[in-house]
């Protein structure tokens, strides 16, 4: 159905622009400058077995790097606990979210925004329980992962030419900017970190 719209869309701009030459190779430059679909190219096993082999290349060439030792001034009050969550926090980290969804999530981003007052207890409730016991649940794990080529005029053909963008549920979104702003504010209150590199407090209240 994709193939049949492109090639109507482009035979009717060409045959409209009949007798003026000039939006003719408009048209055919907009044309021949548009990248041949990946569909055609590579399979999504193909993809799939090419980013699980880039990903054991990596593992393996790290596998024999010895271990660093730490410097005492490193040596700080351990991070044994997160602080919990709490509902006015999810409340504001909801209404601050890019309105983007994942085809995983159960509802979409505007309606869990609109509905966020009646939600945000029952999502607070999952992260705090996620961080007390030290668990991601398996049901946020998965993500929709889409090849997108590096650069225009990269070679289609070449599995190298891409990067996987993964879309990740919304909810395992919520979970990560929460525990990054923990992680942030233990780093930040223990001098973890250089005064250049020093990450800014993202946690709200």
């Amino acid at each position: 159905m994709y193939q049949k719209k492109f090639v109507n869309y482009w035979s009717s701009k060409i045959n409209d622009s009949s007798g003026d030459s000039k939006q003719l190779w408009i048209y055919l430059k907009r044309l021949l400058s548009i990248p041949k679909s990946t569909a055609t190219i590579h399979s999504p096993n193909d993809f799939a077995r090419h980013f699980e082999a880039k990903i054991e290349r990596i593992r393996q060439s790290t596998v024999t790097c010895p271990e660093r030792s730490i410097s005492s001034r490193f040596l700080t009050e351990p991070l044994s606990t997160f602080r919990p969550v709490t509902v006015e926090e999810v409340t504001t980290l909801i209404r601050k979210s890019p309105a983007k969804q994942c085809p995983l999530d159960p509802m979409p981003t505007w309606l869990l925004k609109e509905a966020c007052d009646t939600v945000a207890p029952f999502i607070t409730l999952m992260c705090n329980t996620s961080i007390t016991q030290g668990k991601f649940p398996n049901s946020q794990k998965s993500a929709i992962v889409r090849p997108l080529i590096k650069e225009v005029n990269m070679d289609p053909s070449d599995l190298n030419s891409y990067r996987p963008i993964s879309n990740l549920s919304f909810v395992s979104k919520l979970l990560e900017r929460i525990t990054d702003a923990r992680f942030t504010e233990h780093a930040n209150a223990n001098n973890l970190l250089s005064t250049a590199v020093s990450l800014p407090e993202t946690s709200f209240h």
